[in-house]
C-alpha cells in the first residue's frame, strides 16, 4: 500500500513537471511567433516608407521621338498607372520599383499609333521614353461609307484618317473586308508585298491597290489610270516584266486610252482600251 501510494504521488508531480515544461516551451514559441510578425510588420512598414518616400517618388516624365501622339494622353496614362499600388502598401511611382515592361506593354496596347516604347529610369526622380511610332506608307480603305486607316509597310493599322493631305500616299481598297480593327493586320503580307513592290516601280507611280470579292484576282491601279490584272500567287518580277514590255510595244502610243492590261495566264499579255475592247 505505501508503495503504491509512492507511486502515484511520483506520477503525480512527474505530470505536473511536464504540463509544465509545455507550458513554458508552447510560451517560448508564441514569443518567438509574435517577434517574427511583429520584424514582419516593422520591415514591411520601413520598405513602405523607403518606397513612399518623396526623393524617389517619380515626378518627372519626359518623352522622344513623339510626333502624332497625342503627348498630353499619353502622359496622363502613364501617371494613372503610377498611382496604382502593387501589394497595397507598396505605391508603383517609386524609381526602383515600377515594372518598365508592364508599362510599356501598356503603351503600345492603348496608343496604336506607337510601335515601341523603351523606358529609361533617370534618376531619382524621373523617367524618359524613348518613343517609336508607326511610320504611313499607305491607307487602307474598306466598307459603305467608306472609312480608311493608315497602315504602316507591313500592313498594321493604327490610326483613322483625319483632315490629312493623302494624295501623294499609294491606297489598299478592300471590297472584301466590312469591318477592321486599328492595332491588326489588315491584309497579309503576300497581298502587302505586292503593293509595295508596284509601287516602288516608275511606270506605276502612286499606285491603289483594290482587292475584291473574288480573292484569286488583284487590281493594281498606276497613277495614270490604267490597271493591271494579276493572280496573288503569280510571279512579280515576271508581271513587271510583261507590263514593261507590253508599255514599250503596240500599246505606247494608246496608254492615254488603255483600261487595263491582263496578266494572269503567265507570259500571255491581254489588254483592253476605253473606247473598244481588244
Amino acid at each position: 500500500m505505501l508503495a503504491n501510494r509512492y507511486y502515484k504521488k511520483t506520477t503525480r508531480l512527474s505530470a505536473r513537471i511536464d504540463s509544465r515544461r509545455r507550458q513554458k516551451r508552447k510560451q517560448r514559441i508564441q514569443k518567438k511567433i509574435a517577434f517574427v510578425f511583429l520584424g514582419i510588420v516593422i520591415l514591411a512598414a520601413g520598405v513602405s516608407i523607403f518606397f513612399s518616400w518623396e526623393k524617389f517618388r517619380i515626378s518627372r516624365i519626359t518623352f522622344s521621338g513623339l510626333e502624332r501622339t497625342n503627348e498630353e494622353a499619353l502622359r496622363a496614362y502613364i501617371q494613372d498607372r503610377l498611382r496604382e499600388r502593387f501589394v497595397i502598401l507598396f505605391p508603383r511611382d517609386n524609381i526602383f520599383f515600377f515594372g518598365p515592361q508592364r508599362l510599356s506593354q501598356g503603351i503600345m496596347s492603348s496608343f496604336p499609333s506607337i510601335q515601341s516604347a523603351s523606358v529609361i529610369r533617370a534618376f531619382p526622380s524621373g523617367l524618359r521614353f524613348d518613343i517609336v511610332e508607326y511610320r504611313e506608307w499607305g491607307l487602307y480603305c474598306f466598307g459603305d461609307p467608306e472609312r480608311c486607316l493608315w497602315i504602316d509597310e507591313n500592313a498594321h493599322a493604327f490610326r483613322d484618317i483625319a483632315n490629312e493631305q493623302i494624295d501623294s500616299f499609294p491606297k489598299i481598297r478592300d471590297e472584301s473586308a466590312s469591318d477592321t480593327r486599328i492595332g491588326n493586320m489588315v491584309i497579309s503580307p503576300r497581298r502587302m508585298e505586292i503593293a509595295r513592290f508596284f509601287n516602288e516601280r516608275e511606270e506605276f507611280g502612286t499606285i491603289e491597290m483594290i482587292i475584291s470579292k473574288n480573292a484569286e484576282t488583284l487590281r493594281v491601279k498606276a497613277q495614270a489610270g490604267w490597271e493591271i490584272l494579276i493572280r496573288e500567287d503569280g510571279d512579280l518580277e515576271n508581271a513587271y516584266k510583261n507590263v514593261h514590255i507590253a508599255l514599250q510595244g503596240e500599246i505606247k502610243e494608246r496608254v492615254k486610252d488603255l483600261e487595263y492590261i491582263d496578266l494572269r495566264l503567265g507570259n500571255k499579255i491581254f489588254y483592253k482600251f476605253r473606247e473598244s475592247g481588244r
